[in-house]
């Protein structure tokens, strides 16, 4: 039998080794924590597309009624500008910056729109016959913050130019003027078509058609008018509608063609008649069994 012993040297040797071996667990363990990526909310960024001066201006983000579908939307809204909130979101996506990962790959953009444009409807709601202030005009129970756009200088400006207006007892009033209002939209459908021929990335059938061009155009404009505002800004353009073209044409009888063809129904085959065979034809059939053919008498011999 094997006495294994050990010396109090050895013990206090072991012993060292156990404390160093923890020792080093435990300084590994906070190399991994110190390098370990975590995120800190304090240094949350997003991604924002906007106009310089926009910086600076002293406003907010509010919910206004989209002026052609009614629906609440955000804009950026001051003294000096008035912006449309777009958010352009791809799903799942991260950006780089730096030496950092943006876990929110979305874009938010500040698209400039004029404020006549959403005051348009409360002019033809509330002062198309009559004149009022403008703190009468822009009133919504739903939208309470268009009553800002009132302070609008870009505003202002445009009423005492595309709409009727005088003076009461030191307060501006204005009423609804259909044939300015047309004219003020005639001369931004040109800067828009302008823009797009200049700026934008359009397809020949585009750029290259006057007629396609301006109903393109238009198409754009019309997405911010109430929808009664926009038919007659169609009718005073003379925007045309689009012709069928021949391919139009084509497909639809290729379409009628292969209809005809599901609902076609074959014709019954009528059915052939019997031949009935003669008594003398049965006997001359039964006489010439087993005799051979006159053909083969001519065939060459093997």
């Amino acid at each position: 039998m094997v006495n294994f012993r050990r010396t109090r040297s050895q013990t206090k040797s072991i012993d060292h080794e156990e404390d160093d071996l923890e020792n080093g667990r435990e300084n590994l363990n906070e190399i991994i924590e110190s390098q370990e990526i975590k995120s800190d909310e304090s240094y949350a960024r997003k991604f924002f597309v906007l106009k310089e001066s926009i910086l600076n201006a002293q406003g907010s983000i509010v919910p206004l009624k989209h002026p052609k579908f009614g629906t609440k939307t955000l804009y950026f809204v001051s003294k000096a500008e008035v912006c449309e909130v777009l958010k352009v979101d791809d799903g799942k996506t991260s950006m780089f910056y730096g030496e950092s990962v943006i876990s929110d790959g979305s874009i938010t953009m500040l698209s400039p729109i004029h404020p006549l444009f959403l005051a348009i409807p409360y002019l033809i709601k509330v002062v198309k016959s009559r004149f009022a202030p403008l703190d009468q005009i822009l009133v919504d129970e739903d939208f309470p913050a268009i009553g800002r756009l009132a302070e609008n200088e870009s505003l202002i400006k445009a009423l005492a130019k595309f709409s009727d207006s005088k003076e009461l007892c030191d307060t501006l009033m204005y009423r609804y003027n259909e044939e300015l209002i047309l004219k003020w939209l005639e001369g931004k459908f040109e800067v828009l078509k302008k823009s797009l021929l200049e700026h934008g990335t359009l397809h020949i059938s585009i750029a290259d058609n006057e007629i396609v061009l301006r109903r393109y155009t238009f198409g754009i404009l019309a997405d911010f008018l109430p929808e009664e505002l926009g038919l007659m800004l169609k009718t005073h353009l003379d925007i045309q509608e689009p012709e069928t073209d021949s391919y139009s044409s084509w497909k639809r009888k290729i379409d009628e063609v292969e209809e005809d063809e599901e609902n076609y129904t074959p014709s019954p085959q009528p059915a052939k008649k019997i031949v009935k065979i003669s008594t003398a034809a049965k006997k001359l059939k039964e006489a010439s069994k087993g005799t051979k053919s006159l053909m083969g008498f001519f065939s060459p011999k093997s």
